[in-house]
């Protein structure tokens, strides 16, 4: 039980791992690369190094933000009705 609960941990960990070192090459390397260079053709434009990971970010604040927001209703429909029990 827990073996496979590694396995799926080491296999997050390698794939943001390699997330990570093509967005550090991507921003951090590509701008000393040449403008003809086919490194180039292996990434994307640069803009979307900024663009990708807010949007990213605004989507996942957005998430976070509905499920307290969920959370809280619950849990005060949830008072309303023991009170109304008592």
């Amino acid at each position: 039980m827990f073996g496979h609960d590694r396995v799926i941990g080491q296999c997050v960990l390698v794939v943001s791992a390699v997330l990570v070192l093509y967005y550090l090459v991507w921003v951090v390397g590509l701008p000393f690369v040449d403008e003809d260079s086919s490194l180039r053709a292996v990434f994307p434009r640069p803009i979307l190094a900024i663009v990708a990971p807010t949007l990213i970010l605004v989507f996942l604040l957005a998430i976070t933000g509905v499920y307290i927001i969920k959370a809280l209703l619950d849990a005060d429909s949830l008072e309303k009705t023991k009170l109304k029990q008592s």
